[in-house]
């Protein structure tokens, strides 16, 4: 996926987290998400830098870091 393809309020499924703070177990969002077994993540916020991407379980603006290779488009 190119972050040309990454649209906010999109549906989202991470399979890594390397953006600042590494590993998807450490990703608070990811975790609320599961706990409500909600098996995708919004994305919340597109950064300047073309490749970091902020995902959260609500669409809010806030949530974690990712890059837009750790994660795939949900598909419903």
């Amino acid at each position: 996926m190119k972050i040309v393809d990454v649209k906010l309020k999109m549906k989202v499924v991470p399979h890594a987290k390397n953006a600042y703070i590494l590993g998807l177990r450490n990703s608070v969002v990811w975790k609320m998400a599961k706990a409500n077994n909600q098996p995708f993540l919004y994305v919340t916020g597109i950064e300047r830098d073309g490749k970091t991407v902020m995902l959260n379980d609500e669409y809010k603006p806030t949530g974690d870091y990712f890059l837009v290779s750790d994660f795939k488009p949900y598909e419903e």
